[in-house]
């Protein structure tokens, strides 16, 4: 008699242990990278935010100066409508006579995670400029003849 030994193919039902902790591996670390790109669009959102408080900020402050609200020698302050930010105005004769170089600096250092600064510069009419008044030798007379 002749006897064959048969070989059956079983086939597996289930997972191993090792496939099982290497799975939860790489989700362990695929979690942890998508928490970082959470944390770091929330981060740059938050200074979006804040960059555009300020900007808006050194409009409003600027055109305070413009209007005479805010002395060019004033210096700085607290901005009145958000006590967290801070201005500093500063000017300074520009190359072309009767204007003046104006720049406004807003920050806000309170919170040293989200310190943020802004300047805005601008060319303004300097209101103690007293133009010189040439005037030539000739000077025209009403009479046509």
């Amino acid at each position: 008699m002749h006897i064959r030994s048969r070989k059956r193919k079983t086939s597996r039902s289930g997972l191993s242990l090792l496939e099982v902790l290497l799975s939860i591996a790489i989700l362990g670390v695929s979690m942890v990278a998508i928490g970082h790109l959470f944390n770091l669009g929330f981060r740059s959102a938050l200074d979006v935010q804040l960059r555009s408080e300020a900007n808006m900020i050194a409009d409003t402050t600027m055109a305070e100066v413009a209007a005479g609200v805010i002395d060019f020698a004033a210096g700085g302050g607290l901005v009145e409508a958000n006590p967290e930010w801070q201005y500093e105005v500063a000017s300074q004769q520009s190359q072309q006579p009767g204007l003046l170089s104006v720049t406004v600096k807003i920050s806000r250092e309170s919170d040293p995670d989200n310190n943020v600064s802004v300047s805005l510069v601008r060319l303004l009419a300097d209101p103690d400029f007293e133009p010189e008044q040439e005037f030539g030798g000739s000077e025209r007379s009403g009479s046509g003849t």
